[in-house]
């Protein structure tokens, strides 16, 4: 995913943490994304502006919606890339969407 993002120009910070809520007993949580661009950019499969890509697997279970509500509930607004996207990345790069 580095490669595909350096090569479209794009510049980003590799595995960047937000404090996502702090619970009742004072512990701070946090929650981390792969990858966080310098500045939000429109994709095809993005209703809205990313800042942020997350990497996972074919499936996406409720652990990875409950990771990308958490961050949204602090204004960061994730895109969950599975192998299907980063494929069509890699042969045809990050196409604008219009």
């Amino acid at each position: 995913m580095a490669r595909i993002l350096e090569r479209a120009g794009i510049r980003f910070q590799y595995s960047k943490k937000f404090l996502t809520y702090i619970d009742k007993s004072g512990k701070v949580h946090y929650r981390e994304v792969d990858f966080w661009l310098e500045r939000p950019f429109s994709i095809f499969w993005a209703d809205t502006p990313i800042q942020a890509i997350e990497v996972k697997g074919l499936i996406l279970d409720d652990r990875c919606l409950r990771q990308r509500e958490e961050l949204r509930g602090v204004g960061v607004v994730t895109f969950i890339a599975t192998p299907g996207h980063i494929i069509f990345w890699e042969k045809h790069g990050f196409l604008d969407k219009r």
